[in-house]
Protein backbone atom coordinates (compact mmCIF):
# COMPACT_ATOMS: atom_id res chain seq x y z
CA UNK A 1 0.00 0.00 0.00
CA UNK A 2 1.48 3.35 -0.97
CA UNK A 3 1.68 6.25 1.44
CA UNK A 4 -0.66 9.24 0.88
CA UNK A 5 0.82 12.20 -0.98
CA UNK A 6 2.58 14.84 1.08
CA UNK A 7 3.22 18.23 -0.52
CA UNK A 8 5.63 20.55 1.27
CA UNK A 9 5.89 24.03 -0.22
CA UNK A 10 8.89 26.15 0.71
CA UNK A 11 7.78 29.76 0.52
CA UNK A 12 4.09 28.92 0.62
CA UNK A 13 3.15 32.36 1.93
CA UNK A 14 4.93 34.28 -0.82
CA UNK A 15 3.55 35.57 -4.11
CA UNK A 16 3.77 32.30 -6.05
CA UNK A 17 3.39 29.89 -3.15
CA UNK A 18 0.23 31.51 -1.80
CA UNK A 19 -1.43 30.98 -5.17
CA UNK A 20 -0.32 27.37 -5.44
CA UNK A 21 -1.33 26.24 -1.95
CA UNK A 22 -5.13 26.35 -2.53
CA UNK A 23 -4.68 24.37 -5.76
CA UNK A 24 -2.59 21.75 -4.02
CA UNK A 25 -5.18 21.42 -1.25
CA UNK A 26 -7.97 21.02 -3.81
CA UNK A 27 -6.11 18.41 -5.85
CA UNK A 28 -5.03 15.91 -3.18
CA UNK A 29 -6.42 14.05 -0.21
CA UNK A 30 -2.93 13.90 1.24
CA UNK A 31 -1.19 16.35 3.52
CA UNK A 32 -0.37 19.81 2.17
CA UNK A 33 1.80 22.15 4.21
CA UNK A 34 4.19 25.01 3.76
CA UNK A 35 7.23 26.43 5.47
CA UNK A 36 8.04 30.12 5.27
CA UNK A 37 11.10 32.07 6.36
CA UNK A 38 9.54 32.53 9.80
CA UNK A 39 9.40 28.75 10.17
CA UNK A 40 12.72 27.82 8.60
CA UNK A 41 15.42 30.24 7.42
CA UNK A 42 16.85 28.39 4.44
CA UNK A 43 19.71 30.89 4.18
CA UNK A 44 21.01 29.43 7.47
CA UNK A 45 22.36 25.91 7.01
CA UNK A 46 21.76 25.04 10.67
CA UNK A 47 17.99 25.58 10.41
CA UNK A 48 17.56 23.14 7.55
CA UNK A 49 17.16 20.31 10.08
CA UNK A 50 13.56 21.44 10.52
CA UNK A 51 13.02 20.82 6.82
CA UNK A 52 14.65 17.39 7.03
CA UNK A 53 12.35 16.46 9.93
CA UNK A 54 9.27 17.12 7.76
CA UNK A 55 10.37 14.87 4.88
CA UNK A 56 9.14 11.34 4.34
CA UNK A 57 9.31 9.03 1.30
CA UNK A 58 6.07 10.39 -0.19
CA UNK A 59 7.03 14.08 0.18
CA UNK A 60 6.95 16.26 -2.91
CA UNK A 61 8.88 19.48 -2.28
CA UNK A 62 7.84 22.62 -4.16
CA UNK A 63 10.54 25.30 -3.91
CA UNK A 64 9.05 28.80 -4.11
CA UNK A 65 11.35 30.50 -1.60
CA UNK A 66 13.21 33.55 -2.79
CA UNK A 67 14.48 36.91 -1.68
CA UNK A 68 12.47 39.15 -3.94
CA UNK A 69 14.50 41.22 -6.35
CA UNK A 70 12.10 44.14 -5.95
CA UNK A 71 12.73 44.16 -2.21
CA UNK A 72 16.49 43.85 -2.42
CA UNK A 73 18.25 44.02 -5.79
CA UNK A 74 21.84 43.25 -4.85
CA UNK A 75 24.61 40.73 -5.26
CA UNK A 76 24.08 39.80 -1.61
CA UNK A 77 20.43 38.85 -2.22
CA UNK A 78 21.53 36.75 -5.21
CA UNK A 79 24.03 34.87 -3.02
CA UNK A 80 21.37 34.32 -0.32
CA UNK A 81 19.01 32.87 -2.93
CA UNK A 82 21.74 30.50 -4.13
CA UNK A 83 22.48 29.53 -0.49
CA UNK A 84 18.82 28.57 0.03
CA UNK A 85 18.97 26.20 -2.95
CA UNK A 86 22.29 24.74 -1.80
CA UNK A 87 20.97 24.06 1.71
CA UNK A 88 17.88 22.32 0.41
Amino acid sequence: MSEAAHILTLGGSGFVGSRLMPRFRASTTGMVESLGSRDCDLTDRSSVGLLRDRLRPSTQVVFCSTIARLREDSLSSFHRNVAMAEHV
